[in-house]
């Protein structure tokens, strides 16, 4: 036992001496190197850093290498029994704890997948063999005033086939294209798809479906032509209108083949219409086979609600006709009519039409459901039909009253280089009424002056220019309408007879329901009621409308307007409907295109013609706009749109059952109250209603010095006369010398 301790007592020292050597030179080597490590950059520190770390490890584990291999064999001690067995239980511990741990984690990691995350993997296991089916709802259906069908969803039947399933791809496609009126090569392609499903054909009637049949003959009404192979019949709802042709199309709107709204009320109230999908889900194996006994699940389908609309479907058919056939006769481009009750705002009747097309050898037609709604969603400069605004803003404010003479009228006038002329010659002076029913633009330029920027601004927007409607309609146009701040000085010569904005038809006619209801305003509306799936009736809640003018003002403004529904010189006469009093406005505006100097003489002119009956007790408002083509001449308010004024007025009032206010044998309206320069019209008879007298408002312009004598000694002659009774105020505007005879390219002559 000596020499072995021997030998181990000298081996210590050497090893220590030995470490200590090499744990010398390495604090040496760090030394030396955390130096000039202090003069080096950071990346290069951090290089010799990671090397300094790597020797040092080198360095430990040759160390230890080196201790272990001078160490001397030590001899085994033999273990007793009772340390073996408390080794033994040692390890058997340790062994046990590492087991618990591990079956402890599994059955935390079990639970944590049973409890916690159970519905989410049960989500899991039936998605992948549940299979939903989504079931198409049907659209609800859309009714006129009086329950009649307008638009509806039918049943139709869509042609499709499997490609993989057809044998003879060559022969299917040449026997089906005669029968579907389908190119064979269109056919063909869709049947050398590379997928299962392809439509053939879709939405087409029973007869379409019975030829294909009959391809087969050992084909069953229910299965598929397996001869021909792969071709299946589906059941499809299709939208249609049951009252036939475009009816009323760019009101209701259309839907796409999928049932999705592209346009009209469809679109505007699809959440109502649309319903909801239903679906039937079921489970099935990886070849798509319900597995049987095993949960199957149905949500019907829930049909969309039914709307009732203010349209009179017998009205719209006859309104449609009607401007078709005067399109036609007037060589038309287009045009309109929108006929609506001024009592409640109701449209009973909303058409546009597109002129022939003389290249494709096409005749004039209704707009069909992918066109315009032109009344509410095309806007127009709409000329003199808007200086009802001029005439009755200076009125409410006490400007001027229906018989005020306006002395001073000359001509033209011009402004920034712009001049307005009349396209008649006018008399130097004339009542309100009478540059009313003449329709001169130099006349209304006048009273606007007096009215000013201010006011014709404010009246404007009251009367609802430069705001849509309050008709809930998909692209329905606000028009265009600058602020009064905005305003140039040619804009008071413009905005007043109607040029300078931009309005919609359905504005223009929302002004004159304004008037003819009092002053008040009367929202206009297209949708009257909702239909539940109970049948109940939810009614549409009109909005209160706010007062615009006075009923005095109301009046006087409607009586003016009846002199203009009169033989000429006033220009309306052909809206004359026999029995009734009519008040209107003829207007014809021509829509610039260029920016040359003879931009305007070759625009295109827009003709309309809106008024209102009877005046009495006015009912019904209709407005008319036909388009002309470019360059027309003669192409007016008065002769164009005026004539389907009167058939679409007389239809209405007989439709609706209102009795004649006048005798029905006359053929034009007779008008009263004092006119400054002759205009008259010629008598009806005896009045069953009598008509309202021109109101009269107070006046606060003062009197002028007698107007200068007119161009015609007559004229002058009745002028002198009347202001002697006193029957008319004066008023004098002090341009009259501004721009007499003043000439321009610019011109524009509108009526």
């Amino acid at each position: 036992m000596r020499p072995s301790a021997t030998r181990r007592a000298r081996s210590v020292p050497a090893t220590s001496s030995a470490e200590s050597r090499g744990r010398g030179a390495l604090n040496g080597e760090r030394s030396s190197r955390r130096e000039s490590a202090e003069r080096t950059p950071i990346f290069s520190r951090l290089l010799a850093s990671l090397l300094s770390a790597s020797a040092a490890l080198v360095g430990a584990a040759s160390t230890y290498l080196v201790d272990r291999a001078t160490q001397p064999v030590l001899t085994t001690k033999r273990l007793s029994a009772n340390e073996i067995h408390l080794q033994t239980r040692k390890r058997l511990r340790w062994f046990l704890g590492v087991v618990v741990l591990v079956f402890a984690a599994a059955g935390a990691k079990m639970i944590f997948l049973q409890v916690a995350q159970r519905d989410r993997f049960i989500a899991y296991s039936v998605s992948q063999r549940e299979h939903t089916t989504l079931l198409a709802a049907d659209r609800g259906t859309i009714f006129d005033r009086n329950g009649i069908d307008l638009a509806l969803s039918a049943p139709s039947n869509t042609i499709v086939v499997d490609p993989t399933l057809v044998k003879d791809k060559s022969r299917t496609a040449s026997l089906l294209a005669p029968v579907l009126g389908m190119p064979r090569r269109e056919i063909l392609t869709r049947l050398r798809a590379k997928n299962h499903f392809q439509y053939l054909v879709r939405q087409v009637d029973t007869s379409v479906v019975e030829k294909v049949k009959a391809l087969d003959p050992e084909a069953s009404k229910n299965k598929a032509l397996y001869s021909l192979g792969g071709i299946y019949f589906v059941n499809e709802p299709k939208r249609v209108n049951p009252s036939g042709g475009n009816l009323a199309a760019p009101v209701l709107g259309s839907v796409n083949l999928e049932g999705a709204a592209l346009s009209g009320l469809e679109a505007s109230n699809d959440s109502i219409l649309k319903g909801k999908r239903g679906r039937i889900s079921a489970q099935t194996d990886a070849r798509g086979r319900e597995i049987p006994k095993t949960s199957r699940s149905i949500v019907p389908a829930k049909r969309g609600d039914d709307l009732v609309l203010t349209i009179d479907q017998s009205l719209q058919y006859e309104v449609e006709r009607r401007l078709v056939d005067r399109v036609t006769s007037a060589g038309a481009t287009g045009g309109l009519v929108v006929v609506a009750d001024v009592t409640n705002g109701d449209i009973l009747a909303m058409a546009s039409a597109v002129g022939a097309n003389a290249a494709k050898s096409e005749p004039a037609r209704v707009a069909d459901g992918l066109e315009q709604n032109r009344p509410l969603t095309w806007t127009y400069t709409p000329g003199s039909v808007n200086k009802i605004v001029t005439f009755a803003g200076a009125i409410e404010r006490g400007i001027i009253n229906s018989d005020s003479v306006i002395d001073g009228i000359t001509n033209s006038v011009t402004d920034s280089g712009f001049t307005i002329t009349d396209d008649h010659v006018m008399p130097s002076a004339m009542s309100a009424t009478e540059i009313l029913a003449r329709s001169s633009n130099v006349g209304t330029t006048k009273v606007a002056a007096m009215l000013g920027k201010q006011g014709l601004s404010h009246y404007l927007s009251a009367f609802g220019y430069g705001v849509t409607t309050s008709i809930d309609f998909p692209a329905q146009s606000s028009g265009i309408l600058a602020a009064s701040k905005d305003w140039h000085s040619i804009d008071m010569l413009t905005k007043p007879i109607g040029y300078g904005l931009a309005a919609t038809p359905m504005q223009v006619l929302d002004a004159y329901m304004t008037i003819a209801n009092g002053g008040k305003i009367v929202h206009p509306r297209l949708v009257s009621a909702r239909i539940d799936a109970q049948g109940v009736r939810h009614q549409t809640v009109a909005q209160p409308g706010g007062r615009v003018v006075s009923k005095a003002t109301a009046s006087a403004v409607t009586e003016m307007l009846t002199h203009v529904v009169a033989p000429s010189p006033a220009t309306g006469g052909s809206a004359a409907v026999p029995g009734y009093t009519v008040a209107g406005k003829t207007g014809t505006a021509r829509q610039k295109t260029g920016n040359g100097a003879d931009s305007f003489a070759l625009a295109k002119l827009e003709a309309t013609f809106v008024g209102f009956a009877p005046a009495e007790n006015p009912r019904f408002a209709v407005i008319v706009v036909l388009d002309g083509q470019a360059g027309n001449v003669g192409f007016y308010g008065g002769s164009e749109s005026g004539p389907l004024f009167s058939q679409v007025m007389a239809q209405t009032l007989r439709l609706n059952g209102v009795a004649p206010t006048r005798d029905p044998q006359g053929l034009s309206q007779s008008v009263t109250g004092p006119l400054v320069s002759g205009l008259a019209a010629a008598p009806t008879g005896p009045a069953v209603g009598a008509p309202s007298a021109p109101v009269k408002a107070p006046v606060k312009a003062p009197v002028k010095a007698p107007v200068k004598a007119p161009a015609h000694a007559a004229d002058s002659k009745e002028v002198k006369s009347k202001v002697a009774k006193g029957k008319h105020r004066r008023v004098s505007t002090g341009r009259a010398s501004r721009s007499h005879g003043a000439s321009s390219t610019q011109s524009k002559p509108l009526q």
